[in-house]
């Protein structure tokens, strides 16, 4: 993978989230989820992908979620909303995307709730500059709020384009560093991240898509919605070399677009490393000084850190009261 391509992050401002889209509000209209709802949210994506279409995109890469189904998963008495803003791949949202890809010549990294039979992932697909679904990534890491309807991938697969080897990432996985550097290790160039949020702070957020980045000698294109969770915007492309070339800031309905040169991270000539070894590849070197002999812990599913938590577990789907009473908590009214 050499030479230059423009990649685009969208960052979208989603339909609001209104009364008459909550089922815990007096107001709420069962019949807008899906036919007003879910829409304006994929309408709202598809007019920044033209967007970013019409700007010579070779890349385009969504937030995380495209029609806004991910707000009803834990609505345990209306199980039926979430399913509405689901698809299957191929379906039709990827003929959507599709169509959209072929029409400006562009690969499209888009993300949503795919139904495969009675099952539901958080997937990632990429569309291909002649409308095909070239690859799916099922997102591995789930965030506490989706285990209820939601069942995590166990692949970590990386794509061949004609610019070369990408890879995918959604939201939560890039919090574990695993993932991206299996990702880099398997040749991965560029990664891409469609996602909610990237930490719990800005600045976190900000240090880390900079440091994954730069620890895995990769670019990282980060889509994120203009508001996510009271932490907005902030999607970026950020170089190898951990520098942002381009940030949505705070502003809303706006491509993120920039132009990278896919070349190696060279030392210089004098660098000792380079003197002692031959190699100015950064990347290749330092994968090569790995030791994976001495990581085995990495993979231990009972770590020593995780034994005073021993009597506790994760979300699981038979903990309904729990989980209602939380969304009860998150959404701030009831109909009582």
């Amino acid at each position: 993978m050499n030479g230059t391509i423009r990649v685009s992050a969208i960052q979208p401002l989603m339909a609001e989230f209104s009364e008459r889209f909550n089922p815990l509000s007096r107001g709420f209209e069962p019949g807008s989820v899906k036919g007003e709802y879910f829409q304006k949210n994929l309408q709202i994506t598809m007019d920044l992908i033209r967007q970013a279409g019409e700007k010579g995109s070779d890349f385009i890469c969504t937030h995380e979620d495209v029609t806004g189904a991910g707000k009803y998963i834990n609505f345990v008495d209306h199980p039926h909303l979430f399913e509405q803003g689901c698809d299957t791949v191929p379906g039709e949202l990827t003929e959507k995307l599709g169509s959209l890809a072929s029409r400006h010549g562009t690969h499209i990294i888009a993300s949503l709730y795919e139904r495969d039979g009675e099952i539901y992932y958080n997937t990632a697909v990429l569309i291909d500059a002649k409308g095909r679904v070239a690859g799916r990534y099922r997102k591995v890491q789930l965030a506490a709020q989706e285990r209820f309807r939601v069942d995590g991938g166990t692949e970590l697969p990386v794509f061949e384009t004609p610019f070369g080897t990408i890879g995918i990432l959604v939201c939560y996985d890039l919090w574990f560093p695993e993932i991206s550097r299996i990702l880099a290790l398997k040749g991965a160039r560029v990664l891409f991240n469609p996602t909610e949020s990237f930490a719990w702070s800005e600045d976190i957020g900000i240090c880390k898509v900079r440091t994954r980045a730069e620890e895995n000698h990769v670019f990282l294109v980060v889509a994120r919605k203009a508001l996510a969770w009271d932490r907005p915007g902030r999607s970026c492309i950020v170089s190898p070399w951990g520098h942002i070339v381009a940030d949505g800031g705070y502003e809303s309905n706006i491509v993120v677009s920039g132009q990278i040169e896919l070349k190696p991270k060279l030392q210089p000539e004098i660098h000792h490393v380079t003197l002692y070894t031959g190699i100015r590849d950064m990347g290749a070197y330092a994968f090569m000084e790995r030791r994976p002999e001495a990581y085995g812990y990495l993979c231990e599913k009972d770590p020593e850190v995780l034994h005073p938590y021993a009597g506790n577990h994760l979300l699981q789907r038979e903990d309904k009261e729990r989980i209602r009473e939380a969304t009860r908590r998150m959404y701030g009214f009831t109909n009582e």
